[in-house]
């Protein structure tokens, strides 16, 4: 796929800023694909950021079957909407992560972003999913919860356990922790991983996902405990359960006020 490259990954001279993170811009990509029989749902940091995480978010993520990718780009690239949407540069490599193999796209004359993910790497429904008040797809609680605990994305689970205030209990109730984490996964994205490599770059460059395999029950008691000790300086302890979380708030997805969701 043709990209257009920056020395700057923030757009391009003479790029607005969209209003509200550019939710809209992402709900009118969403219902193109929904539109076209491709469903869709946000993952990634925009998930995190529905589920009250503090989160910065460089780029929107939609995944879709991991089958229907290529339509979906094909379907962008098509006219009329390849007069609203380019592709672009891929993003950078990120450790354990495959999103530098991922289409991207960003909007024409918009300083905005998003990818377009296939579900085999997403690991969670994508075909049940709640809508925020703006009208995104998002993943249901206990499947995005679920994924994160098999795929080990520890830094996206503890994020959500902070964002939501899950505790132990409710883990206990809603997730499957009898089980180990998912290793053939791992190795299947240590795979592409690797596979995607230029000639001549170091494989040290490139870290996976780790492949050995521990019980979900005990990665969760371990990060859930955890939450007190994360919680920094700046704030005070008697009045945040967690980081993103204070005594009383409520869940973050009933909070209509929200306009980057």
């Amino acid at each position: 796929m043709a990209v257009t490259e920056s020395p700057v990954d923030f757009g391009l001279p003479g790029d607005t800023i969209p209003e509200r993170c550019g939710v809209r811009e992402i709900r009118d990509v969403t219902r193109i694909l929904e539109d076209a029989g491709i469903p869709c749902c946000m993952a990634g940091a925009s998930a995190l950021v529905w589920f009250g995480a503090w989160r910065v978010r460089c780029d929107f993520e939609i995944c879709v079957p991991t089958e229907k990718v290529s339509q979906a780009v094909e379907l962008l690239k098509s006219d009329p909407h390849d007069k609203v949407y380019q592709p672009w540069k891929p993003e950078n490599f990120q450790p354990g992560a495959l999103t530098h193999t991922f289409p991207r796209f960003k909007l024409r004359g918009v300083s905005l972003r998003f990818q377009i993910l296939p579900s085999d790497d997403c690991a969670f429904n994508i075909y049940d999913v709640d809508r925020s008040p703006s009208g995104l797809p998002y993943p249901k609680l206990e499947s995005y919860a679920q994924s994160l605990l098999d795929t080990q994305r520890r830094v996206d689970l503890t994020d959500l356990i902070d964002g939501m205030n899950l505790t132990e209990e409710w883990g206990e109730e809603h997730l499957n922790l009898d089980k180990m984490t998912d290793v053939a996964y791992a190795k299947q994205k240590n795979a592409k991983i690797l596979a995607s490599m230029l000639p001549g770059e170091d494989p040290f460059d490139y870290p996976g996902v780790p492949a050995h395999a521990r019980p979900l029950r005990e990665i969760w008691q371990e990060i859930d405990r955890g939450k007190q000790k994360r919680i920094s300086l700046e704030l005070p302890v008697e009045y945040f359960a967690t980081r993103f979380f204070a005594y009383g708030q409520g869940d973050p997805r009933l909070d209509t006020t929200r306009p980057h969701v």
